[in-house]
């Protein structure tokens, strides 16, 4: 490539209120070695705009939490006034709505703290590919949509996305390296977005484009990717998910569950997990799990001689005021009053 890009490192600004991860990340990599340079740092969004009015920057690397402005609406800024630059979001807020709205924003990857420098030196690898492909009539728009099609589940967007990439290619007789080249980022978004929906890898491999002879056949294995990405996500193994936290539920509903709790037991991200039983319940899981216990406790205010606190802890609400507090949001009456109308029926 003749590209004046190559002739120089390309620059990085970390943006991040709290100088110990500023210097953490400096010291992460060794940026010269993967092509970069930091070209400086910035403690809130107007302070990173501030540097970008006197300097071009290639890559801006912001934590997503900083005072006066945060890193969605430093990105958002950014997308406006420096289009050229791209955005990658570290941060500790594992999240789904943060991660929209940095798609929205047009972040170009979504790291989580701890920062494991393999997974960053792999997102400034896919980063510095799409810089140096700009001169190649880069698919942004088409990227994006597929970014964005994938966060809402709409496989036919994606797919419809993916085919309009690969039209432009032949329409314009693109080089077979530079279809390889953009077809191996786009799998690395889907490879991304795996992560972020499941909470691991994918079990089947990334295509891998080195040796593929045409652009048809790259296209074909690039579609086939997309398809097995929504086929997990949508597919019956969910289903079975969801039976089994709802039995899981019905069996430990005397314990402390958080999402942390489901996560750990069945290895699933816990975004993900909340997510769906959303989608296939119709009510989110604590409030499952809150009438899962309001049930039980009925069944011991009408069949036992239990106290109120005993009932409490019997139903893993722990605490006898929370207990009637929501007891009386779910029944409209106090526990108490149940259980003596209850008796005066039987009667």
């Amino acid at each position: 490539m003749s590209d004046k890009i190559l002739d120089r490192y390309l620059s990085v600004l970390i943006v991040d209120d709290e100088t110990i991860i500023r210097r953490g990340i400096r010291k992460l990599l060794d940026w010269e070695k993967i092509g970069f340079q930091v070209a400086g740092e910035a403690i809130n969004g107007f302070d990173a705009l501030e540097f970008l009015q006197k300097h071009q920057t290639d890559v801006i690397l912001t934590d997503i939490k900083m005072p006066l402005m945060d890193g969605i609406a430093l990105s958002k800024e950014i997308s406006a006034k420096y289009p050229s630059s791209e955005i990658i979001i570290v941060t500790g807020y594992d999240e789904f709505s943060y991660a929209k709205e940095a798609v929205r924003a047009g972040v170009f990857d979504f790291l989580l703290k701890p920062v494991d420098p393999e997974e960053l030196t792999g997102s400034l690898s896919r980063v510095r590919q799409k810089i140096l492909s700009r001169g190649i009539n880069y698919p942004f728009k088409e990227e994006a949509e597929i970014k964005k099609a994938i966060l809402d589940n709409d496989s036919e967007a994606a797919k419809t996305a993916l085919n309009t990439v690969f039209d432009i290619f032949m329409q314009h007789k693109a080089p077979l390296e530079t279809v390889r080249n953009i077809a191996s980022k786009l799998v690395s978004e889907i490879f991304a977005a795996h992560k972020m929906y499941i909470g691991t890898e994918p079990v089947k491999p990334a295509p891998v484009f080195t040796n593929i002879g045409t652009a048809e056949q790259i296209r074909a294995l690039t579609e086939e990717y997309l398809e097995d990405f929504f086929s997990l996500i949508n597919s019956g193994s969910t289903d079975t998910l969801i039976n089994s936290i709802i039995s899981y539920i019905h069996s430990n509903y005397r314990h402390n569950i958080t999402l942390a709790t489901l996560e750990n037991e069945f290895h699933f991200n816990a975004s993900y997990i909340s997510r769906i039983f959303k989608s296939r319940v119709g009510t989110n899981y604590n409030e499952y799990l809150i009438n899962v216990r309001i049930e039980h406790a009925k069944q011991l205010l009408k069949n036992t001689g239990l106290s109120i606190t005993e009932i409490s802890d019997a139903t893993g609400f722990g605490n006898s005021k929370y207990f009637s507090r929501v007891f009386k949001n779910c029944t409209g009456i106090q526990p108490i009053a149940y259980r003596n109308e209850y008796k005066k029926h039987e009667k």
